[in-house]
């Protein structure tokens, strides 16, 4: 009532005893192993086809799958399984070992259904075999697709734009044989550091949490691409400009200290900036508060400048140590919008060489010609210079009557006569002469002027003057005179050899204070005297 089945069990392992029937009975055992040989008993089994969609299209190419693949099995161990196609029409289609069947390379679709069988067969020698009908429908090819039409375009978006915000209008592809709102966009290149993001509208946004710098990166070329819903694709080139906007405060980077000479408005200093922005902002300078010497200065274009010269000898700066000729002034940069940080900058004065400048001289000096050496003519010629008491000035005579009668003092400036021998107010009435005065400065600088000397001749020697009668005289005079008498007690007159001269009168000798005498010689009592014979009957004068 036993049957093998290698299927089920494909061997056994049996144990053999063999025993005697003498006494003590005796036995031996040895072990039998019984190999069941297959039998090709079973036909394969072809799994369920009536799931599988065996449609392909008339324009389909070789290698194509039509459907998905006929499973098979087979009950019996280590069968190999084939796969045949059969029927009419069969020659347009392969099946592979696994039961997939494909397009023939060789195939020549028409629209139709095509009725074919499977054949599953095993590999024993019996060969044991399914079949299963099967039906390959063929659809007309559809018409080739047409991808989008998609141009290229610009889009511009300020800098200062937020995150998620739209880039301009939305980009947009056309479908010609499908449904344009089907069309899927997305960003294939150029999109450096993720900074846009691209919807199904073809809108363009700025992506979230990202953010814009014209002057990082002023312009992106975005390539997208439009993808149809039956796979076309087309790819465009979208530029996006980031415009500027003022969003950078200027950066001055001009020299913060510079050297000015004395005596000029003029620092050679131009305060300057950039700015990142591109926008063309035109930038102004302006002094801020901080600045003590800001009053002193104009600030024009960025060109710094003193409003007065400055003296280097009377330095006027209020900034660090006063009066030190370090001038200190603060300005800024506006670009009318955004303002730099502020920058103080040093000017130092330094000095230079000033000319010597001589003062008023007379229109004319006068010397006599019996003048002796050394004696002055005038006074010292006056001479100034910023720059003393650093410097010391020299003075010299120049010019054609510079013929060594007169001499000047080198420090004093005092002109003198030098050689009085020269001196003839016939042969000669005037000299004039060039004073010029030196510094011992840089460059040896000098001021000069013209000094004309009058040589006139010299005065005779004085004479007395003599009265108009000689010896004494003798004047009698009543003791009552006063002096309130209209007429006085006399009159005396003189007269002077030398012409020109004005003479005055005089009372000497004892009581001279009893009488008076005015300009014209006349002789009265004086003021408040009155004259007794008893207590002076005369006077001698």
């Amino acid at each position: 009532g036993m049957s093998l089945d290698f299927e089920t069990k494909s061997s056994y392992d049996l144990e053999v005893v063999a025993t005697d029937n003498g006494s003590p009975q005796m036995s031996v055992r040895t072990t039998l192993s019984i190999t069941v040989n297959d039998v090709n008993e079973h036909d394969p089994m072809i799994g369920d086809v009536a799931s599988i969609d065996f449609t392909v299209a008339a324009n389909a190419s070789g290698g194509d799958e039509v459907g998905t693949a006929i499973s098979a099995t087979d009950a019996d161990t280590n069968q190999t399984l084939t796969y045949a196609l059969s029927g009419t029409g069969n020659g347009n289609f392969d099946i592979s070992s696994t039961g997939q069947i494909t397009v023939s390379n060789s195939a020549s679709l028409s629209p139709g259904n095509i009725p074919l069988t499977v054949t599953v067969t095993d590999d024993v020698a019996t060969r044991r075999q399914a079949t299963v009908d099967i039906t390959i429908t063929v659809t007309a090819a559809p018409s080739a697709n047409v991808p989008p039409t998609f141009a290229a375009a610009t889009r511009e978006v300020a800098e200062s734009a937020a995150a998620e915000s739209n880039v301009g209008a939305v980009v947009m592809a056309t479908d010609s044989d499908g449904d344009d709102s089907a069309i899927m966009y997305a960003i294939k290149s150029g999109n450096d550091g993720d900074v846009f993001a691209i919807d199904n509208n073809g809108q363009i946004t700025i992506a979230a949490g990202k953010s814009l710098d014209h002057e990082t990166k002023g312009q992106y070329m975005l390539e997208v691409t439009a993808t149809d819903e039956d796979g076309g694709a087309t790819d465009a080139t979208i530029t996006i400009n980031v415009t500027d906007v003022n969003d950078n405060a200027p950066v001055i980077n001009s020299v913060t200290t510079a050297n000015a000479e004395e005596n000029q408005t003029s620092t050679g200093l131009t305060v300057t900036a950039t700015d990142a922005d591109e926008t063309g902002e035109v930038i102004t300078y302006r002094f801020v508060t901080g600045g003590a010497d800001n009053g002193k200065f104009s600030l024009t274009g960025g060109v710094l400048a003193f409003r007065s010269a400055p003296n280097f000898e009377s330095p006027t700066d209020a900034g660090g140590t006063a009066n030190d000729n370090k001038y200190v002034v603060r300005v800024e940069a506006y670009d009318e919008v955004n303002t730099s940080t502020s920058q103080d900058i040093t000017i130092t004065v330094t000095d230079v060489n000033d000319p010597p400048e001589i003062g008023t001289i007379p229109d004319n000096l006068t010397i006599t010609d019996g003048a002796s050496n050394t004696d002055l003519v005038g006074s010292p010629i006056p001479a100034t210079d910023e720059d003393r008491p650093a410097q010391t000035l020299n003075y010299n005579l120049e010019g054609a009557d510079a013929d060594g009668t007169f001499s000047i003092g080198t420090i004093s400036g005092q002109i003198v006569v030098n050689n009085a021998s020269n001196l003839d107010a016939n042969s000669k009435s005037s000299y004039t002469l060039t004073v010029k005065v030196t510094d011992n400065g840089d460059g040896r600088l000098s001021d000069e002027e013209s000094v004309t000397i009058m040589v006139t001749a010299a005065a005779p020697a004085n004479r007395a003057p003599t009265f108009n009668y000689g010896g004494t005289s003798m004047i009698t005079v009543d003791e009552d005179a006063t002096p309130d008498d209209t007429l006085p007690i006399t009159t005396v007159t003189a007269t002077d050899p030398d012409d020109g001269q004005m003479l005055t009168y005089s009372l000497t000798g004892d009581n001279n204070t009893d009488f008076d005498i005015d300009s014209d010689g006349n002789i009265k009592v004086a003021a408040g005297m009155s004259l007794d014979f008893e207590t002076k009957s005369s006077y001698c004068e």
